[in-house]
Formats: structure tokens, sequence, C-alpha cells
């Protein structure tokens, strides 16, 4: 259990209660590791000065409640209760910091092992090579070929998104490029190799320039790079998580080798690319969309093109929901524990326990939900009508349903689905 403190010196001191400081008293150590069941624990501050919590982001407090979340100052030792949830999903990590100002900090870190699926990305449990980016740099190094002063790191690491690359800062757009380079990787004994890894990217001019802009390479140890050609990129600029397809690195197995993720940006222009894991696998799968029988209706979501509001059903509570081409889709809060959000501008999430409700006036055949990530695609257990459920593929990312039916009603039992775009198919 853990809790690392940052420097209390040059505090301004307050009147009545000493020097000003925020110190985490307990637990003593720098990191707590919660088992995957789930735990709660205490830890115990002392703050002489106003704090809040920073790092409390939206998707770590859909597994880890704290609280209270701020405080005033105060002689006495503060009590601040965290609940960390069950994960059946990716390993996961939050950094918090008790905030009072920039000398006066304590920051702790909550880890909690997963059920073995790694990153949130798709993985081969006989993968010969993997990093999880949102757990650490794995060994990688950053050469910043063209690093402007005004940017302090092209590349940085989030327990949230992996490896970040991006050169704008404060308002600024600045010409860029830096290198996130691999550790040696050993294909000496291996006939077959693929290369795959899950990313975003927003804020270039469009999708083409992205691609031109973010790169991998590959070389024989102390060779010459070579970049890799043949991945694929999102459909669209957001900050939804995609795979990247398999490459095939035939021209590298039964040697040692490494890779490099490039970033580069212009003064006119910088985008953010985020990696969130990588895979050098034994075999490719096969991660392009199946094709569509004629009829099939596709919501890419939007919140303006579905112009999704809010809703309240009498059963499930407070929610959003649209209807497009006759079909209506809410969502729910039910028995979650999470507050919902409002749809974004490419995904809407469906948290743990919440409802997920369709209703459409043609009987529907199948429905696929196509997930932003395998961390957040599971299975949903149906609720009323049909027993059928929705069943995942973290490979596809995605979650479908198959039945005969007008309306369909299921709940996020097993945990988060995030949802970027639906495909409805009528009878």
């Amino acid at each position: 259990m853990a809790a690392t403190v940052v420097a209390i010196v040059g505090c301004e001191k307050t009147q009545d209660l000493g020097p000003a400081e925020v110190t985490v008293v307990s637990p003593a150590e720098t990191t707590v590791n919660a088992p995957q069941e789930g735990s709660e624990f205490t830890v115990t501050l002392k703050a002489t000065i106003d704090w809040a919590l920073s790092g409390y982001t939206e998707e770590v407090s859909s597994w880890l409640s704290v609280s209270p979340v701020s405080g005033s100052a105060s002689a006495e030792p503060q009590t601040i209760t965290v609940k960390v949830l069950a994960n059946d999903g990716a390993d996961r990590k939050a950094d918090l910091v008790f905030y009072g100002n920039v000398l006066c900090k304590a920051a702790l870190t909550v880890s909690q092992k997963g059920n073995g699926t790694a990153g949130g990305g798709p993985t081969d449990p006989d993968a010969i090579y993997h990093a999880d980016f949102t757990a650490s740099i794995n060994g990688f190094t950053i050469e910043d070929k063209d690093k402007p002063s005004a940017v302090e790191a092209i590349w940085v690491q989030t327990s949230e998104y992996g490896m970040k690359a991006s050169a704008y800062v404060g308002g600024t757009d600045y010409s860029s490029e830096s290198w996130l380079v691999s550790p040696v990787i050993d294909l000496s004994a291996e006939a077959k190799a693929f290369l795959t890894f899950e990313h975003a990217v927003n804020f270039f001019k469009d999708v083409e320039t992205a691609k031109s802009e973010t790169s991998v390479y590959a070389r024989v140890e102390n060779g010459e790079w070579k970049r890799l050609e043949g991945f694929i990129y999102p459909s669209r600029l957001s900050w939804t998580i995609a795979s990247a397809g398999y490459v095939d690195l035939s021209a590298y197995v039964g040697k040692k080798m490494q890779v490099a993720f490039v970033y580069k940006s212009t003064a006119d222009k910088a985008g953010t690319w985020e990696v969130k894991n990588m895979s050098i696998t034994k075999e490719s799968v096969d991660v392009s969309d199946p094709e569509l029988p004629a009829g099939a209706i596709v919501w890419e979501i939007d919140k303006d093109v579905q112009n999704w509001a809010e809703a309240t059903d009498d059963t499930y509570g407070k929610g959003y929901s649209a209807t497009v081409d006759g079909i209506t889709v809410g969502f729910y809060k039910h028995n979650s524990s999470t507050d919902l959000v409002a749809p974004s501008s490419d995904q809407f999430r469906i948290y743990k326990n919440a409802a997920l409700k369709i209703s459409s006036e043609k009987t529907l055949s199948k429905v696929i939900l196509y997930a932003t990530e395998s961390g957040k695609c599971v299975n949903l257990t149906s609720l009323e009508g049909d027993s059928n459920g929705f069943t995942a593929d973290k490979t596809a990312l995605t979650v479908t349903w198959t039945g005969s039916s007008k309306n369909i009603v299921a709940a996020a039992t097993n945990g988060q689905v995030r949802v970027n775009k639906i495909v409805f198919i009528c009878e």
C-alpha cells in the first residue's frame, strides 16, 4: 500500500496550523496493489492547507471510488476512503495526487491486476513479445530528432492512454520529430511473426495527414531502419482506440530486431498519437469489418448526428437515447454505481450494471456493437424478452446479439462497454 509524498520544503506557512504541508501518513508504501476481486482501504492525510484530488479522471472513477475528493486545511488527520471494484479486464493503474499547491502535494498509485487481458488490446497467450504501454514504457527509449525547447516532452507515458505523442503546447503547434524505439526483440527462433498494436489519432489536419505523420519502422539489430506499410488507421480523427491490424515481419524472422513508432508534426498543425499497446505474434488475425448484407443500418456514433438527448426510463432510470431510421437506442443508469455521461462525438459508454435498450419498428435479426478497445468489449446479459444476450469478440472488437425481436434490453453486468458504432440487421 502506498503513497509518495512530494517535497514540502518551500511552502508558505499558515498562521495557526504550522508549516504548510500535504502528506500521506498511511499507507506507508508508494503503491497500493489492490487484489483482482476488489478491496476497500483508507488513506490518512495530513493537510494544513486546502487540497483537492487530481488524476481522478472519468476513466479512473469507473473502477475506483475516492471519498472525499477535496478537503480544507486542518491540524487533524483526515481520512479518505478508497474502494476498488473487481477487475475482469486488463491490468489497470490510477496515479492520484492529493494537491495543495505546486510544492505541497502527495502522490498515491493504485494498481490492480486483471484477468490477463493486458493493455486493453487483443492478446495472444503465445505472443512472442507484448508491451502494455498503460503499465510502463516497457524498456522503450525516446529519441528526439527535432524537439522545440517549448515542448518539455513529445512522448509521454500515461496509465490511461498508453504512450502519447504531441507537440501542441500552450495553444501553439510546433514542428517536431520523435522516435519511440523498442528494446532488441529476439525473433531468431521464429518461423513467422506479425506486428500489431492499438492506436488513436486526433487533432491532425485529417486522417490522411495522420497517416503521413505517424509511422512505424523496423530494423535488424544495428541495421538500417525501414518503414513498415499496411497498418490500419481509424476512419476518423477521435480518441477511439482502434486495431492497426497485423503486419508481416517475415523479413526479420530468424534475427534480432527493433521497431520504432515515429511521430512528426508541423508548425501549422501538431496532432496527437496514442499507442496503447503492441504485440508481436506468431499468427495474424483478420480485423477488417465483415461484409454487411444489403439494407443493414449503420450508426457511426456522434452526438450531433444521432441527436442524443437525456431520457428517463420507468424501469431503468435516467440515461440518454436517440432515434434514427425507426430505431431507438437508449442506455440507462439502472444498477450502475457510476453516473452516466452524455455521448461524445465518437462513442458512448455503458458502465458496469447500466442497461442498454433497443426498440425497432422492424424485427431485428442481429445487432453488432463495435467497441473502442478490447478492455471495453464484454458480454451483455439479457434483461427482458429473449435470453440471448450479447456475445463479445475481443479480437474483432464486437459485441453481437442474434435473435428475432423488435425489443432488446441487456445489462453490462461484466464490465463497461464503450461503443463507437452500431450495425442493425433486420429480417
